[in-house]
Order: structure tokens, then C-alpha cells, then sequence
């Protein structure tokens, strides 16, 4: 099932479009399964085009309240600010590239690996960050732990990968059915 190609240019635009969003991917119950994957995924096979600049604004809505998510977006901006240069926080392969220079580890030091924090969900073993040892380096290191924590409070989104085996049915999840409703005051058609 897809709808007509849609370009997505703001967070505002797609949630109009939320009613009928949720009546397409309950309509498909494949589709319903695969939402739960990853919601992203799922509105792109529905037909809307979402640009690159609004994929981590996007999960974050999804993953975290309005509050989270404006706290991320201020610990994002401290955290360029400090560092000089925009880059993406919740990648390993970008850490290991800016946090060097600007630990001022020398060249036989090395960060711990995986640099990544394991989710620390409700219901799982919590574990320090492999950055704890460096809160204290400089005043960037407080925001990004701070903005780790955050991001690794919430279950992340699905893979491509996880998702498209989901939807081809050569991976199980367990659920059968799952319908998504609208909250009540979200947004109308």
C-alpha cells in the first residue's frame, strides 16, 4: 500500500498527516508489525520522502517526550559549540574521530570500545558509560554524557536490515497484532 509521494519538510508538515498515517499502517497488518520496527521506515514505504536533516529530529519525537528532546537539542548545540564543528553525537565512527583531539590523548592513548552506551531501559542491568572517565576533562564531556544518557534511556529505532526481515517475514517479532491509536488531542485530519 502506498499513498501519493509526499516530500516531508518539516516535523509540523508530517504531523498533519499523523490520522492518516496511523489508518494506513493499522489497515496493513505486515505494515503494523514493521512500524513497531521502526515508524521511520514504515512512513517511508507509505510514500513520504524524509530528508536526511529531519531522520534524528524525527526519532527523537518518536523515542523521547517534548522535553527530552528539546534538552537534546540544546546539550547538540553545546556540545558542536565546544567541539567546533558539527558532527553526529550517536555515531561511534564520529566519536572516535572528535573526542582525540579534544580529550588531548596522546598517541598511544585510546578510548575505550565500543564507544557506544548500551540502552539503560527500565527493565535492564544499568552499566556506566565507557566515557565516564573523561566528565571531568572538559566541559564538553558533561553535556555529552549527559546527552547519552538521555539517548540511551528509550529502546532506539530498528535497522534497515531488522526492519526489511520483519517485513519480508524471514524475522519474527513477538506480537501477531498490534493496532496504534491516536492519543487523544493529537493531531487531526
Amino acid at each position: 500500500m502506498s499513498l501519493q509521494p509526499t516530500a516531508v519538510k518539516s516535523i509540523e508538515q508530517l504531523r498533519k498527516h499523523v490520522p492518516s498515517i496511523v489508518k494506513a499502517v493499522n489497515a496493513e497488518p505486515g505494515l503494523t508489525i514493521g512500524a513497531a520496527v521502526n515508524p521511520l521506515f514504515a512512513i517511508e514505504e507509505l510514500g513520504y520522502q524524509i530528508p536526511d536533516d529531519l531522520r534524528r529530529p524525527l526519532e527523537h519525537r518518536i523515542r523521547f517526550s517534548e522535553a527530552q528532546t528539546e534538552r537534546l537539542r540544546t546539550l547538540a548545540a553545546e556540545i558542536h559549540g565546544g567541539v567546533g564543528e558539527e558532527f553526529d553525537i550517536e555515531s561511534e565512527a564520529d566519536l572516535a574521530r572528535v573526542l582525540p583531539p579534544l580529550l588531548k590523548l596522546g598517541p598511544d592513548q585510546k578510548l575505550p570500545t565500543p564507544l557506544t552506551l548500551t540502552p539503560q531501559l527500565k527493565w535492564t542491568d544499568r552499566c556506566e558509560d565507557p566515557l565516564e572517565g573523561y566528565r571531568d576533562a572538559n566541559t564538553v564531556m558533561k553535556a555529552l554524557l549527559e546527552y547519552r544518557e538521555i539517548e540511551a534511556s528509550e529502546p532506539r529505532l530498528g535497522s534497515r536490515d531488522l526492519y526489511n526481515q520483519v517485513r519480508a517475514g524471514s524475522t519474527r517479532v513477538p506480537a501477531t497484532a498490534i493496532v496504534f491509536q491516536l492519543a487523544s488531542g493529537s493531531a487531526s485530519q
